[in-house]
Order: structure tokens, then C-alpha cells, then sequence
């Protein structure tokens, strides 16, 4: 089996991680058949810390492993293959140099194997690039991959390519005299491959802010303007509008070439019809049902309540009406994904709102309206409980590719009890129209409920954690992995 070679069916299976916050060796799996993870534990141990290695270590991001408080990681696949990092402390003529910081620099080994075959390995000086000098020795730290910065101190946002000059020369000067300047060696291509083939995405605990660049915002001098904070609710709301208008735009096209062909693709076909009346006549009704949902959320300019005559039909009848039902399919195809997740998004939510409803449109984006009166309320003015539970559910429908595995740090954050029980059971329902794993990081028993047996536990045994030891617990847990597989 080559590394390299993309695979559908590979579903991470086991995470360790030794010496987490210099103290913690903390190891968890993915269970049942949708590979679900559940890690809880007591303040302190380091759960939050625990994701951010896994995504950095997919994402190769060597300024971050070597900031991340941990010795060595491993992740191990459903395939056999293992990939892992360790910590290498540098050689001590590389700290002979009368450095300033305090910082303590390693190199990161990485290591891919199948089975007990090493297949690569690599040895990164992590600290020896700019990317990494910068979140070191200035207050500035990476928030949207290593694009848009934020100033720890102040709050203040800006792009990296308008960091770069304004610290570069510094960069150099420093690492010229501290030894540094030696190139860094690149990682091996088996192991880039393999990383490549991997999706992780981490929903990280704030949530309701965004950043958002504008193409064009210069100042007079021609410097970009940087980053602004938006309400993250608001750019879900601007996505959903342009994913349905990408579809809206697609389906036009598919249409006019169809009806432009058809009558000619009717003459070929003649009165031929597969289907006997009564399954067309089903068949209809269904795609009827279908139209009628999607001329509710965006602009087909069609009949949804387009109707058969009650009378028996002919046979070129029957032909004509099975190739328009074939045509209306295709047309139909583009909005099929978008309109599911839709739907769940929609369900859900609006199981969850109390007086309001929850509606998408391709005009208008997402809409919360009262139920008595029908007025709107703006989506920055819901709770923020609500606008977490919005946010997070349209992160894992829109923004998650199948088969990734997806982090999600403490979920429970403003949402109240009722919702935090339902919670896993909503992301399982998710991950099966998506197609993901995930894992969940929590403090509150009530996220875990009745998924105690998928849950582990991280840290010292010796501390309590509430509703781990209490009554049910041991009924409910059978119960929850049941309905995990």
C-alpha cells in the first residue's frame, strides 16, 4: 500500500499526546461507526491544548507545534498508519549566542509508519522562520491560518503581508546574531502527501467574532487597511446567500440548455416510457413536493404546483412527461445538497428556538422571525446562546468536507441545559449527512448524557467531575453506544 495514495475509508482512530502542559500524557479513541470521540475532564488539564496539536500536526504548522506545551504526539488510523511528532530540544551551540528570549526552541521530528515500517521522517528547525520568530518575540499571534493576526495586547488585527515589512529587518538583525539564519531543512514528500490527504477542522470556543479582509481597503499610502472584526453570524448568513446563488446560477444554465434541446430529444425518443402511469404519476408528486420546497428558498421560476390532468394518459403523454421528469432532475441535482443541509439546519434550530423561527432564503440569507407577529429580528440581537448554536451547526453542514475529522472545543459555552443534552445527538445526525468524525471536548455532563461508554476521561483520577459516578449512568452509556453504531 503506497502512503501517498488518497483513502476514503482511512478514519482516525487513536490520539496520544505526552506531556501535555508539562506534566499530562493524555491518550483517547474514536468509537462506533461514525467515529465519535468524547474527552472530558477537570480545569486545567489541558483539553483545549490537546485539539490545537491535532490540528497543528495535520496542518504541519511547525510555529505553532513548537509554541504548543506538549513532548510528542501520535495519531494512529484505521489503515495501519501512524503519524508522529516529538519535540527535539536544539544543540546547545544553537542557544551559545547570548539570545535575549527566554524561549525554549526545538526541532520537531516527525515520523510516518505503516504498521512498524518507517515510511519518512523529517526533522524541522521550527524555530528558524519568520512565521515563527514573529509569534515568539512580538505580541502579534496567528488567528486565521498565518493571513490575519491579532496583537494580544491592544486587540488590534492585521494581515501578515503588512507584518512582514514592518518586522523583517528586526527578524534578521536577531537571528544573524543568535546563529538562526541556517535554512530550515523541508519536510518529506511521502509525509506531505500523506498530511495532504487529511481534513481536521477545530471549533475553537469564540465563535460569535469573525475576521473579514476586504479586497482593495488601502489606506492613502497604499497599505492594506488590515482585518475587521464582523459578526460571525452575519458572514454565515452572506455564505448561504452565495452558495445558493452559485446554484441558482448553475441551474439557469442547466435549464437553458435543456429546453433548448428538447423538443428535438423528444422526436428522437418518440412515445417510448419506462414508467407505467401509476409510477409516474408517483413520481410527480414527489418531484412536485421538491420544487414546492425549493421555490421557497430561491427563485427557480417555475410552476411548483404544476399538475397531471386526472384523465388516463396516452402513451406519447406518458413519454413526454417521463423526459421533462428526467430533465427537471438534472435541474434539480444542483440544489439537492445545499437544500438537505438546509433542511437540517432549519429542523434543528428551530426545535431549538423559543417563539422564533428560523428561515433561508438566496435573497436574504438566514432569517429569525417572531412567531407572533412574524417581524424579523436581527441576528446580532438573538442571545448568544442562539448565535453559538446557529454558528456551530452552520460550521459542521457548510464549512466541514467529508471525511475530516472535526475538534469542537467545550460546546456547552451559553447554551442551557435542554439544548447542551441534545447536542451530540444533532452532531451525529449532521456528521451522517456530511460525513465526518468528531470529537468533543467538554465540561458539562449533560453534553456527555447518555455517551459515557464513547466518553474518556483526561487527567488525575483523584478529581471529581460531575455526573461521572451517578445513578443511570451505566444504563444510559449502553444506550449511547448503541445509537453511536
Amino acid at each position: 500500500m503506497d502512503a501517498v495514495d488518497a483513502s476514503s475509508t482511512r478514519k482516525l482512530e487513536n490520539v496520544r499526546v505526552r506531556g501535555v502542559l508539562g506534566e499530562y500524557d493524555h491518550e483517547f479513541g474514536f468509537r462506533g461507526d461514525q467515529g465519535l470521540a468524547i474527552i472530558y475532564g477537570p480545569n486545567g488539564v489541558g483539553k483545549t491544548r490537546l485539539l490545537e496539536i491535532i490540528e497543528a500536526l495535520v496542518a504541519l504548522n511547525f510555529a505553532k507545534l513548537n509554541s504548543l506545551p506538549f513532548s510528542a504526539g501520535e495519531l494512529q488510523f484505521s489503515d495501519g498508519y501512524t503519524f508522529s511528532v516529538a519535540k527535539v530540544p536544539k544543540l546547545a551551540e544553537d542557544d551559545a549566542t547570548g539570545s535575549e528570549s527566554d524561549s525554549i526552541l526545538f526541532d520537531l521530528k516527525f515520523v510516518l509508519k505503516h504498521r512498524r515500517r518507517v515510511l519518512a521522517s523529517s526533522q524541522i528547525s521550527a524555530g528558524s522562520d519568520f512565521v515563527s520568530w514573529l509569534s515568539r518575540m512580538t505580541p502579534w499571534q496567528p488567528v486565521d491560518g498565518s493571513e490575519i493576526w491579532r496583537n494580544e495586547l491592544d486587540g488590534d488585527v492585521a494581515l501578515f503581508s503588512d507584518l512582514r515589512p514592518r518586522y523583517f529587518a528586526r527578524y534578521r538583525h536577531e537571528t544573524r546574531r543568535q546563529g538562526e539564519a541556517a535554512p530550515r531543512r523541508e519536510i518529506d514528500p511521502t509525509i506531505q502527501a500523506f498530511v495532504d490527504d487529511l481534513r481536521i477542522k477545530l471549533i475553537e470556543t469564540q465563535r460569535l467574532t469573525a475576521f473579514d479582509v476586504r479586497e482593495g481597503s488601502r489606506n492613502r499610502y497604499g497599505a492594506s487597511e488590515g482585518a475587521r472584526s464582523v459578526p460571525t453570524i452575519n458572514r454565515n448568513s452572506d455564505e448561504i446567500k452565495r452558495l445558493l446563488n452559485v446554484n441558482l446560477s448553475e441551474n439557469s444554465r442547466l435549464t437553458q440548455s435543456l429546453d433548448s434541446t428538447f423538443p428535438r430529444r423528444m422526436l428522437e425518443r418518440g412515445s417510448q416510457s419506462s414508467l407505467s402511469e401509476d409510477d409516474l404519476r408517483a413520481k410527480w408528486a414527489e418531484q412536485t413536493k421538491r420544487r414546492a420546497r425549493l421555490t421557497e428558498i430561491a427563485d427557480l421560476k417555475v410552476d411548483p404546483q404544476l399538475s397531471l390532468p386526472d384523465d388516463k394518459l396516452n402513451e406519447w403523454q406518458l413519454g413526454m412527461l417521463e423526459l421533462y421528469l428526467e430533465d427537471a432532475d438534472q435541474k434539480l441535482a444542483s440544489f439537492s445538497e445545499v437544500l438537505a443541509k438546509i433542511n437540517l439546519l432549519e429542523q434543528i434550530i428551530n426545535e431549538r428556538l423559543l417563539a422564533k423561527n428560523l428561515h433561508i432564503d438566496a435573497n436574504n440569507g438566514m432569517v429569525v422571525s417572531r412567531e407572533r407577529d412574524k417581524s424579523i429580528i436581527p441576528l446580532t440581537a438573538l442571545s448568544s446562546g442562539e448565535q453559538h448554536e446557529i454558528i456551530l451547526l452552520f460550521d459542521l453542514l457548510f464549512n466541514v468536507h467529508a471525511n475530516s475529522v472535526v475538534l469542537i472545543d467545550e460546546p456547552e459555552i451559553s447554551l442551557h441545559i435542554g439544548w447542551q443534552k441534545k447536542f451530540i445527538a444533532d452532531v451525529l445526525l449532521i456528521a451522517g449527512l456530511v460525513g465526518f468524525q468528531f470529537c468533543v471536548a467538554t465540561h458539562s455532563p449533560q453534553i456527555i448524557g447518555r455517551w459515557w461508554a464513547l466518553a474518556d476521561r483526561l487527567g488525575p483520577k483523584s478529581s471529581d467531575f460531575l455526573g461521572e459516578d451517578e445513578g443511570g449512568v451505566a444504563e444510559d452509556a449502553g444506550e449511547g453506544a448503541a445509537d453511536a453504531r
